[in-house]
């Protein structure tokens, strides 16, 4: 399970700038959704190394997961009307967001459309990464991959005019959010567009035959950095490959706690710890084994 909280609801810091453009944000990556809510009612509050930061929840997220959620009105949307999506990847989604039908919520597709932000987070990420590292970067070019580079020194040259016309895209997306959020409590989408890849890379660059741009692999995730929206990803379930597909729950801002129930209604429902991966590990002598399922450890 992953989450992404609400921007300034998990303090950054101390970083060396504070100020640049900001379009990330840190959350937990745990088991369970417990153990999510349980991280951020750790961390969540404000922090005086980051001005931004937002004040402690009103709420104890813990305790928010024994509360039940009624009669919500969910949209889905299948493509955010961009994104090419795997066909089996989208079966997996429409069955896991129908199953909110079957716990009494109200779902329906989402007609709407962000606006194509992809450039836009693209160039303020690469811009916001550019203001951490400047004073190192001539030292640590070696270091660095050619495509990072390029990004970095391309963002060294943008004009006033494109910047200003990327705060209209990140505008425009608040607004189409926003009105969203004003029909919905909740919006669900593909995670990613497709099966899991591997870490290493590279992403997919076609689906099911058709080619796709660099961030079209990525394409649910990256406009909710760029907005601070809360988003969270449960297992929608494995394709052919034995490999996991994503559902993303999205609420609106500061509505961290309804993410969290409404995800946490889903693993009841619908477990995903009941498949564990074929891993191999490197024991102590050197010699790769079989990773062991929790079932499987023994104790003494």
């Amino acid at each position: 399970f992953g989450m992404k909280p609400t921007y300034g609801c998990i303090p950054l810091g101390p970083v060396k700038r504070l100020y640049t453009t900001r379009t990330w944000t840190l959350g937990p990556l745990t088991r369970t959704v417990e153990d999510a809510a349980l991280y951020l009612d750790c961390v969540a509050g404000y922090h005086p190394a980051d001005p931004n930061s937002l004040p402690q929840p009103a709420v104890r997220y813990m305790q928010t997961l024994q509360r039940p959620l009624k009669d919500l009105r969910i949209g889905f949307s299948p493509d955010l009307g961009y994104a090419r999506v795997q066909n089996e990847v989208m079966t997996l989604v429409e069955k896991a967001a129908a199953g909110f039908e079957t716990m009494g919520h109200q779902v329906e597709i989402w007609k709407g459309s962000l606006p194509d932000v992809s450039g836009a987070w693209s160039d303020l990420m690469n811009r916001e990464l550019y203001g951490q590292l400047y004073h190192d970067l001539d030292r640590i070019r070696p270091e660095l991959g050619r495509t990072l580079v390029q990004s970095l020194d391309s963002v060294n040259h943008l004009s006033l005019a494109h910047r200003l016309n990327i705060q209209e895209i990140r505008s425009e997306l608040n607004r189409v959010l926003w009105e969203g959020f004003d029909q919905f409590d909740l919006l669900l989408t593909p995670t990613m567009p497709t099966e899991a890849f591997a870490a290493k890379g590279p992403p997919p660059a076609e689906i099911d035959g058709h080619p796709i741009p660099l961030l079209g692999a990525v394409a649910f995730t990256y406009p909710f950095n760029l907005s601070g929206h809360p988003a969270a990803t449960v297992r929608a379930g494995l394709t052919g490959s034995g490999l996991p597909a994503g559902l993303q729950i999205v609420g609106p801002r500061h509505k961290d706690d309804r993410v969290l129930q409404a995800a946490h209604l889903y693993e009841q429902a619908f477990p995903w710890n009941d498949r564990w991966p074929d891993l191999l590990t490197e024991s102590g002598d050197g010699v790769s084994r079989p990773f062991q399922k929790k079932s499987e450890v023994k104790h003494p």
